[in-house]
């Protein structure tokens, strides 16, 4: 019986589960735009650079936003809520931004049916030059019909060297010579 008790005790630890906290309001959202979008900071944690000083600059200045945010007495947010919330505000504005292009690309003339909300759009906006969010200038437009369109504009001259030539093959080796290379003319062989 003894043994029993103590197998049931290993059994069933306890588990504590992490307080959930509430969730971010709208004047918390709205702060945190208005943090993020000021030049100095918006360059900060947009930096790609990823040293040792540039990692604790990012550190500092999420604490900093973290603790105007808590000031207002919504919620006690940490660094790491509002860098991750953040994260999730830029991939929502962007996947909202970019259905809503798609969408404006199927309708032609009819009802535009997703439309991203104003808070989406201004996210968006601060990373308009972002190759994430607007792709790449001049970049292939891989959604074309026939995939080939920027062939188009291309020209395409021949390339100097051989067609035609044919291998022996190996039970036939040195029966007799191989077929003659054909060779093609460039330019300057042309206008001689």
């Amino acid at each position: 019986m003894a043994s029993q008790a103590d197998a049931s005790s290993v059994t069933s630890p306890e588990i504590k589960r992490k307080k959930r906290s509430i969730n971010f309001s709208n004047t918390e959202i709205l702060k945190f735009e208005e943090l993020v979008k000021d030049e100095k900071t918006f360059s900060i944690l947009t930096n790609k650079f990823s040293n040792t000083v540039n990692n604790k600059m990012k550190k500092d200045m999420w604490t900093k936003i973290a603790e105007v945010i808590s000031a207002q007495g919504i919620a006690v947010r940490t660094a790491d809520e509002c860098s991750n919330k953040w994260q999730n505000l830029k991939r929502e504005s962007k996947a909202a931004v970019t259905s809503e292009k798609l969408e404006r690309r199927k309708t032609g003339r009819g009802t535009l049916t997703a439309v991203a909300d104003e808070q989406k759009v201004r996210i968006a906006e601060m990373y308009k030059d972002s190759a994430s969010f607007n792709g790449i200038i001049g970049g292939l437009d891989s959604d074309e019909a026939d995939g080939r369109h920027f062939l188009s504009n291309t020209t395409v001259a021949p390339a100097v060297g051989t067609v035609g030539q044919t291998e022996q093959s190996s039970d036939s080796c040195n029966k007799g010579p191989a077929k003659k290379q054909k060779k093609f003319a460039t330019k300057s062989e042309e206008l001689q």
